[in-house]
């Protein structure tokens, strides 16, 4: 076969599936993230005026669908979050609405999320 049992750089054999399996079992399998206001004037001065937004209600939608509220630092955590593709979606009064499709890996790739809100003027 052209590739073989090689992947990757410097052609290191893939590990046998009983270890990705034993890797996978005790995953991190929690989706966390923070949403921040992005104060209007995101394009020109980002860091200077975004805050943490909290008490936020922010809908996740996967297998089922979740509703989660932001603490006081603007975070949310899904805990046992299985594998797959989420859809989340947030709504604010005097912001845009927010919708973003995120991709959560059980190696824990993709499960750390920050969101910037948008003013609506």
């Amino acid at each position: 076969p052209r590739f073989g049992n090689r992947v990757g750089r410097g052609n290191q054999p893939r590990p046998p599936l009983t270890e990705i399996a034993r890797a996978t079992e005790n995953a991190p399998t929690t989706l966390t993230g923070q949403l921040l206001s992005g104060g209007g004037w995101e394009h020109f001065a980002p860091s200077r005026m975004e805050f943490p937004l909290a008490g936020v209600t922010v809908r996740i939608i996967g297998e089922t669908e979740t509703t989660l509220t932001t603490n006081a630092q603007g975070r949310f955590t899904l805990e046992n979050a299985p594998e797959g593709v989420y859809d989340l979606r947030v709504e604010v009064e005097g912001y845009l609405p927010m919708q973003r499709i995120v991709p959560f890996y059980v190696d824990g790739s993709g499960g750390d999320l920050t969101f910037r809100l948008h003013r609506d003027y």
